[in-house]
């Protein structure tokens, strides 16, 4: 069961909050997981923060940091992954905005649990292809993570693969516009 977020390691990003649902996961037994955090780390304090957590929880075993990927390596880790998570919080007048990686995740047809505090989160999402919770309660997004862990929840993995040469277009074109800037 493997586990993957992607994002820059910086707090809006709320990998606190995944760290605080880990430790519940753990807590209530269930340890047949491991959490993969993808990114280039913005935050050297930040990520020092997250570190000492994870040290004072020992949930060294359960959570690795692997920082920036290229795409093909960051391919091979979601194809090798169960669910995406990322539990984007606003920070500092900053707010996560759409989340293009719900949709690169969710087209690798991975079970998305999506922040109430993303712009993603009025997307709709297929049945059975992911959940929307509060970033901060812990309970209920460990609870979800059991359930997926122990094969509670029925996943869909087939709603956006159809998407697939679509969304490589579409993701090229965002960063040819961007290259050009």
């Amino acid at each position: 069961n493997n586990f993957i977020s992607v994002g820059s390691i910086k707090r809006r990003k709320g990998h606190h909050h995944l760290i605080e649902s880990v430790n519940n996961l753990v807590n209530k037994n269930c340890k047949n997981f491991h959490l993969t955090i993808v990114g280039s780390t913005d935050d050297l304090n930040y990520l020092k923060i997250l570190k000492e957590k994870i040290f004072k929880y020992r949930l060294e075993k359960y959570i690795s940091f692997t920082g920036f990927l290229e795409d093909s390596r960051l391919s091979q880790k979601m194809a090798n992954a169960k669910l995406f998570i990322l539990l984007s919080d606003d920070f500092n007048y900053q707010f996560e905005g759409f989340g293009l990686v719900y949709l690169e995740a969710l087209n690798n047809g991975l079970y998305v649990v999506i922040s109430k505090k993303s712009g993603f989160s009025n997307f709709k999402i297929p049945y059975n292809s992911g959940v929307v919770l509060k970033p901060n309660n812990y309970s209920e997004i460990s609870n979800y993570l059991k359930k997926i862990v122990n094969n509670k929840i029925k996943i869909n993995s087939n709603n956006y693969r159809l998407l697939s040469e679509k969304w490589y277009l579409f993701k090229n074109r965002i960063v040819s516009l961007y290259q050009g800037l």
